[in-house]
């Protein structure tokens, strides 16, 4: 036990040195660690500081927000609170939790399967380039991984022995996770599945009362904001940034391939035909894209007609809807670090910020992958100075690795124990989930949250390949003799 402890430091140690280091050398300076959604964020926690009220308005009156859900903000406010409005302290308390992240994976890794696919996945882990860089902005994934890295392993307790404190601490964990991120709460069903069909041999009593207490403890966080949502809007919802996500990227991303116009169009254009059932505040109608964000969608009633007519789209374009998504999976696969989103900031370049990924799905649907990989290459890799294109070069081919390992070693990983098969099926569904939901975003920070899960099936399916080729070598052995 001494050693393993000794092990998961030493591992959380070099995690914490890497990321730290990064922080102190390049993410150093508030506008490298700003992402857009940054300034929302911590307007929020600042709002909260100064005035004790959610909401991203920079002068009064202050609008109650909608497009967010507090825990992060509150993360934000803890640290500005305790060493003052400081991003790069964000920045650093999440290398920190990172780090703990590097601990958890170890523990979920070498609980299912075997010690050396613990150290083999938290190794991984502190070394992945997705998960490095994401800790270095102002965004709530580093928080949202922690979290459902934790609940994971409370629910792999709640699966060993049903005990009340595990299961609740997983509901809980999951609850604060959604909080963090709407998301999350697809993890919960996702468990709520797997603990049922764990529990079906249970009394049916006891089995109602587990899955009970479980949903119970993921309501508790949530019942607050779920309230002050209702008394402020009149309305039951978490946020409604990702029913925005939703009609802005996925609808307008559909009516941009149907009517082969551009996203930015297709946002206008499903804005413009919403407006006439928007309530309260009346919109004017947008032009460019800007203008779309008007205080009239901080009224969730509005975000609910903008999502009715975008469901409208998705219904009306079904095969197109199909195309979008599995384009989005399959780049989610293969996504690298945001070299255009890094390098405009560190290089001050503004041909670095201009935008060249519909032109290069116009070439690769139109079956052009050379002319594809020549733009890419042009505007974006061959300017860059050498440590770029080994840093865009590793994070490609750790990407590659990590998910070629991983399934290629699934049907090995199944074919194993209780419990190997169940934390195998939870982390391709997680991972799964994580990828396709997101649809064409096409931001590495959605890819970076399914990381966790990939590098766990893919240390366990080595581990598990290593330990047949081992069991074989000595049987042989002892058949040759």
């Amino acid at each position: 036990m001494a050693r393993k402890i000794a092990t998961a430091t030493l591992i959380a140690l070099l995690a914490l040195i890497i990321r730290c280091a990064v922080t102190l050398t390049w993410f150093n300076q508030r506008e490298r660690i700003f992402a857009p959604d940054s300034y929302g964020y911590e307007r929020l926690a600042i709002n909260l500081i100064e005035h004790g009220a959610f909401s991203q308005s920079a002068i009064p009156p202050l609008v109650p927000d909608t497009h967010r859900t507090p825990l992060y903000p509150l993360f934000i406010l803890a640290v500005y609170r305790a060493v003052g409005e400081y991003p790069t302290a964000v920045v650093i308390s999440q290398d920190i939790i990172d780090t703990i992240s590097t601990i958890l994976i170890y523990a979920i890794a070498s609980s299912a399967s075997t010690h050396a696919a613990g150290v083999l996945a938290s190794i991984a882990y502190a070394i992945a380039p997705l998960p490095i860089f994401q800790c270095q902005r102002m965004l709530s994934e580093t928080l949202f991984v922690f979290l459902t890295l934790a609940a994971v392993l409370a629910g792999l307790k709640a699966l060993a022995r049903f005990r009340t404190g595990a299961i609740a601490a997983c509901g809980l964990l999951l609850g604060l996770a959604t909080l963090t991120r709407p998301i999350g709460i697809g993890i919960w069903l996702i468990w709520l599945v797997a603990l049922a069909v764990a529990a079906r041999r249970l009394a049916f009593s006891t089995w109602l009362q587990a899955m009970g207490k479980f949903a119970l403890s993921f309501l508790l966080p949530i019942a607050p904001w779920l309230i002050r949502n209702f008394i402020a809007f009149k309305m039951l919802f978490l946020c409604t940034g990702h029913h925005l996500a939703f009609a802005y990227y996925n609808a307008a991303a559909v009516l941009s391939r149907a009517k082969g116009i551009s996203l930015e169009q297709a946002q206008v254009q499903l804005f413009n035909q919403s407006i006439n059932d928007f309530k309260g505040m009346r919109p004017f109608k947008a032009e460019r894209a800007n203008d779309i964000w008007q205080p009239a969608v901080q009224d969730p009633r509005n975000v609910a007609a903008l999502v009715r007519h975008a469901r409208d789209v998705i219904k009306r374009y079904p095969i197109e809807a199909i195309s979008v998504h599995t384009e989005g999976f399959a780049q989610y696969m293969f996504m690298t670090l945001p070299i255009r989103d890094v390098l405009a900031k560190f290089a001050g370049s503004e041909e670095h910020s201009k935008p060249i990924r519909e032109r290069m799905m116009k070439l690769l649907r139109d079956g052009k992958v050379g002319a594809a990989i020549s733009t890419a290459w042009n505007e974006r890799l061959h300017q860059l100075p050498l440590v770029a294109k080994l840093l865009w070069l590793y994070s490609l081919l750790f990407a590659l690795l990590v998910e070629g390992v991983a399934l290629s070693s699934v049907k090995v990983c199944i074919r194993r124990g209780n419990t190997v098969r169940t934390v195998c099926l939870l982390c391709m569904s997680m991972a799964l989930y994580l990828l396709l939901s997101p649809g064409p975003q096409l931001e590495p920070r959605f890819r970076a949250i399914a990381e966790p899960w990939l590098i766990i099936l893919a240390s366990i399916g080595i581990s598990n390949i290593a330990e047949g080729k081992r069991k074989g070598a000595m049987q042989q052995s002892a058949i040759s003799r």
